[in-house]
């Protein structure tokens, strides 16, 4: 082997450039490979929380909780105990996790003892759970938010969640908030249940994606509150179309609104304003042409950098071709019956 091939971050570095699969696919060529493979899996991709744990311990299912029927099955037990777990190997599972820079939680749901036991080796033996940790994906129900606290770390950069319940997505900000200021990332799908985001508490945001599909004027105004927003893709729903007035959001550089109601849309972005957007996007939004041209005029007077928007699969429609459709419609019986006493007098 070459002596440049010998260098323990080469390895890792090029390993940090493949996905999971492939990283196993390296890891079955030899010890060497197979360590640094590990190393690069840790520190570069999408890890779960279930998959950590079992470095710790085996994991048992719970299907005797006397949870509803489509719960059970999602929860799992560290089949060890306090005693079991001695200092080394505490020591061991600290510094796998501060190798992990990107970490899943997914639906599983650790049952209360093995919450209990984590907080306890924790107290015990010290230590820091994922000190180096940027990027926090959640997919849970409001069962499982115990679960997400040992993930809420300074070092959080980006954070996405999906939220099937009304407040669990709540539980989470709260607990979130004291360890968001450098978050600039979030990505959030809800279900249900009103937004529960609250700018303010994240000082250096500059990236939103959001999905929900209960919405208010409220909250599309307190989106407005992150000073450092420059990019924005919503997606949202509303009862009701809102009153927007004057609601100012001073960085933002790119919109993009996807699957809304046309009026929905239009009271947004017409009562706003976004003095140095660039480019605009809609998409799945029924749109008029004349609305389409009202936009475009909007924007292009509130921004002096504003370049264009597109509209990707609007359902455009024209008043007057399809008055002009319907009056064919209408006489086309008369134009039959026309043509049909024509031809029986002139054979």
């Amino acid at each position: 082997m070459h002596y440049a091939l010998r260098i323990p971050e080469l390895f890792v570095n090029i390993f940090s450039f493949l996905d999971a699969s492939d990283l196993l696919s390296c890891a079955l060529v030899c010890k060497l490979w197979s360590e640094d493979a590990q190393i690069a899996r840790w520190k570069v991709c999408n890890v779960t929380f279930k998959a950590l744990l079992q470095r710790l311990a085996p994991l048992d299912g719970l299907d005797e909780l006397g949870l509803p029927d489509d719960l059970n099955g999602q929860f799992s037990k560290l089949r060890t105990s306090f005693k079991d777990i001695s200092s080394e190997d505490w020591k061991d599972f600290l510094s796998t996790t501060s190798q992990v820079t990107h970490l899943h939680v997914t639906r599983l749901s650790l049952h209360p003892s093995s919450v209990t036991l984590l907080h306890s080796l924790l107290s015990t033996h010290g230590g820091e759970l994922f000190p180096n940790l940027k990027s926090l994906e959640l997919d849970f129900d409001a069962i499982e938010v115990p679960t997400v606290v040992f993930a809420l770390v300074p070092s959080l950069t980006m954070f996405k969640a999906t939220s099937y319940g009304y407040d669990d997505l709540g539980a989470v900000f709260y607990r979130l908030n004291p360890h968001a200021g450098n978050i600039h990332t979030v990505d959030l799908w809800m279900e249900r249940g009103p937004s529960r985001l609250q700018v303010q508490f994240y000082p250096k945001l500059r990236t939103l994606k959001y999905t929900c599909r209960s919405f208010t004027g409220e909250a599309w105004a307190a989106l407005a509150d992150a000073p450092l927003l420059e990019d924005l893709e919503i997606s949202v729903y509303m009862p009701e179309i809102p009153i927007v007035n004057d609601v100012t959001f001073p960085a933002l550089k790119r919109l993009h609104m996807e699957d809304m109601e046309a009026g929905l849309t239009l009271a947004l972005v017409l009562g706003s304003n976004m003095p140095v957007l660039e480019v605009a996007s809609m998409e799945e939004i029924p749109l008029r042409r004349h609305h389409q041209s009202g936009l475009r005029l909007h924007l292009a007077e509130n921004s002096s950098a504003f370049k264009g928007i597109s509209f990707v699969e609007v359902e455009e429609t024209d008043e007057g071709r399809l008055s002009l459709v319907r009056t064919f419609l209408a006489v086309q019986p008369l134009f039959t019956f026309l043509l049909s006493m024509i031809r029986f007098i002139f054979g």
